[in-house]
């Protein structure tokens, strides 16, 4: 492909499992380097691309959609234009409602690296990130020894990155300490 508007017009055209999944491999790849994360976004990969392959019957075409997110944010420079394009309701959903763990850690970590950013803290507000994201880590927490597997670990790590960086946003560290009662949970 010689540019990222191919590429994801190929993602939106082509019918092969298999193409799809290596396409949204490739973008995947792609989405974790600073210089292509602009082109991407300018090309429409999320709302062309990633966003609908999130909600994708293909389990595995799901989860390379999830990385790419947790890529895309990975960088500042996206934060406005996901945001404004709704990638936080999107990643929410992937994050609280799937069963599929790399689902949740990507979901997690888009998550966490959007709440990192000041001009996102009002839509986490808005959508109850924090809440969401605090029910999956308490539902994980109460497992017990079920919980200790590599899986669940990871997941619980993603949860603790997010509420982390929630932590920037003094709305969320009261809510945090008065409401939730974070602190009692994670020591």
């Amino acid at each position: 492909m010689s540019s990222f508007g191919e590429l994801i017009a190929a993602l939106q055209s082509v019918r092969s499992v298999k193409d799809k999944r290596q396409a949204i491999r490739s973008l995947a790849a792609q989405c974790g380097n600073r210089v292509n994360v602009m082109k991407i976004l300018r090309a429409g990969g999320w709302s062309k691309a990633i966003q609908p392959l999130l909600s994708s019957l293909d389990g595995e075409a799901q989860v390379y959609a999830a990385l790419a997110a947790a890529n895309l944010t990975s960088f500042d420079i996206s934060h406005d234009v996901l945001c404004e394009h709704g990638a936080i309701p999107e990643l929410l959903q992937v994050a609280h409602d799937s069963d599929e763990p790399d689902l949740v850690v990507y979901g997690l970590l888009a998550l966490g690296n959007l709440a990192g950013s000041p001009s996102t803290r009002s839509a986490m507000m808005n959508y109850k990130v924090l809440p969401a994201v605090y029910s999956i880590y308490t539902k994980l927490a109460k497992l017990g020894d079920a919980g200790t597997r590599k899986e669940e670990a990871r997941v619980k790590v993603a949860a603790l990155f997010a509420l982390s960086n929630l932590t920037g946003c003094a709305n969320h560290r009261e809510m945090m300490i008065n409401d939730l009662s974070v602190h009692e949970a994670v020591w």
